[in-house]
């Protein structure tokens, strides 16, 4: 039986161990906590980073522990999920978002009788204006980042707005900031850890329950939850700090502070078994290394030599000597001796024999073909194929195209993820300038990433450009494909030199140098070219 189904129905009985026994069912599962440790760099973790053979760690605990501790001592690896979660994000996130702003709807103003207006263009553009510019602040574009990450790691990764405690007064209350178009600079954005927070749905009413909880530095609990009842419109916020109560309603436009972003995880088991093999080849071959410095010498027939010594207890036995091995070094080895059948004795040849370590192809190999694996997984072979030195036209689209579906897929959880961000701050922005509703209930606000799937080849472009003409895919997303930066400007750039053009002021390139080529046809290229 889930903690989710002791909850109560009304949210406003909710005690801090409802809230504490809800958190659980947010804990990242033990895939997600160990692809949270690739990426962040700990492939040993305790031995479990290994998958190689190991002595009976029943029979021969010891041995086993000390080959672990060997084992650790020279463990290398490179990082390859934390790259292509790297790659994957930069991909979806790597470019400052869209912010758009539309009319809700029409208004009425004055008399009834009078026609309906639009709401003007002077708050679009400033709203515009100071969204992206709070979005491209360091600390809210570090929590985005932060959390696509996560949830590419772990499934889901989540958000929370709040507002610093300087914004309250001694009850708790906010301190209304007034008509202050910076007023977004009092509005925070944090991705917490996983299982520090969340959004869960009450499984007979499916009432979303956004909860946070964390320990502060006095070690007393802190939580929050928040939620909206049924045929309201405002937010109830709860908060418990140690022994301080609060509960408040907040006009937040129907928008939860506390947000889940969910996009299935990137790093399959899979990915994980091929990082460990990667990280095993690697090691083995640092480990050939050493063994070609410091080869393995088994000697044939050759006496130990050994030397007197006296116990503690006074017995006096033969030790024997090591042999010392380096630059300047000399052994005197002699062979051992042997009785023969009529009582004489012999002396054997004594003989040495080296093994050469294996070669470093059988670890490369490995390593290459472990790499390729984590590529295919993380649908980023396209990056490997660049490298190729002959790839097909065709298998440079194809791979591309994988890499780009998989794009999309994180594209369609992120852009609700940012809508839910521009919202709520803006919700934020109306409840500190004390005018709720004065954006959110005229305007259509949204926002979406701008995806960037890195340098793509010009059989790429052209097909793009082909799905452009074909009004398979809109302007905009063409341009961003091929990679041009602010489409906005560059349209505003093609329709005012179009304008241009149909009032005849000036010709485009494209046609200069058809009437350059048109001349030099004419046999007037030298006049032209001194015109």
């Amino acid at each position: 039986m889930s903690k989710l189904d002791e909850l109560p129905e009304s949210f406003e009985a909710l005690s801090t161990e409802d809230v504490r026994a809800a958190l659980g069912e947010l804990k990242p599962s033990v895939r997600a906590q160990t692809s949270l440790k690739f990426y962040e760099g700990d492939h040993w973790q305790e031995g479990g980073g290994y998958r190689g053979p190991l002595p009976n760690k029943v029979e021969f605990a010891d041995e086993a522990a000390l080959v672990l501790t060997a084992l650790e001592r020279e463990w290398t690896s490179e990082n390859k999920i934390k790259e292509v979660a790297n790659r994957h994000r930069s991909g979806v996130v790597g470019r400052p978002p869209f912010v758009h702003i539309a009319p809700e709807r029409v208004h009425s103003h004055g008399e009834s009788g009078e026609e309906p207006v639009a709401p003007g263009n002077q708050d679009v553009t400033l709203l515009t204006k100071m969204l992206t510019e709070w979005m491209s602040r360091p600390d809210v574009a570090k929590a985005i980042i932060e959390a696509v990450t996560t949830a590419l790691l772990t499934d889901a990764a989540p958000l929370r707005f709040y507002i610093p405690p300087t914004l309250l007064d001694v009850e708790g209350r906010l301190f209304i900031a007034g008509e202050n178009t910076d007023a977004l600079e009092n509005i925070f954005l944090e991705a917490p850890k996983v299982g520090e927070a969340g959004v869960i749905s009450h499984p007979v009413t499916k009432q979303k329950l956004g909860i946070f909880h964390r320990r502060n530095d006095e070690g007393n609990d802190y939580f929050e939850w928040c939620y909206r009842n049924m045929g309201e419109d405002d937010i109830r916020y709860a908060v418990r700090d140690g022994d301080k109560v609060d509960d408040v309603r907040l006009p937040l436009a129907r928008q939860l502070p506390i947000y889940l972003l969910e996009r299935p995880s990137l790093i399959s088991e899979q990915m994980q078994s091929l990082q460990r093999q990667l990280n095993l080849a690697v090691t083995m071959r640092g480990r050939n290394v050493t063994a070609a410095g410091f080869v393995e010498r088994t000697l044939l027939n050759a006496k130990v030599s050994t030397r007197r010594v006296t116990k503690a207890d006074g017995k006096i036995v033969d030790e024997p000597v090591p042999l010392v091995f380096g630059s300047g070094v000399t052994n005197n080895i002699v062979g051992v001796e042997t009785q023969n059948a009529d009582t004489s004795t012999s002396r054997a040849t004594p003989g040495i024999v080296y093994r050469d370590p294996a070669g470093p192809e059988a670890f490369n190999g490995t390593r290459d073909s472990a790499y390729r694996g984590i590529l295919e997984e993380a649908h980023q072979i396209h990056y490997l194929i660049a490298g190729d030195a002959a790839p097909s036209g065709e298998s440079r689209i194809a791979a591309m195209a994988d890499h780009i579906t998989a794009l999309l897929e994180t594209k369609k959880a992120v852009d609700l993820m940012l809508t839910w961000v521009v919202r709520t701050a803006t919700a934020y922005l109306e409840l500190l300038t004390d005018r709720p509703g004065h954006f959110t209930d005229r305007f259509q606000i949204s926002a979406e990433c701008k995806l960037d799937s890195g340098p793509i080849s010009t059989e790429m472009m052209r097909t793009v450009m082909e799905l452009v003409s074909d009004e398979l895919l809109s302007r905009r997303s063409g341009m961003g494909w091929i990679g041009i930066e602010d489409v906005e400007g560059e349209e505003e750039q093609i329709a005012q030199e179009r304008s241009e053009r149909s009032d005849g002021m000036v010709g485009t390139a494209a046609d200069r140098l058809k009437e350059m080529l048109a001349g030099r046809r004419n046999g007037q290229g030298a006049e032209n070219d001194q015109a």
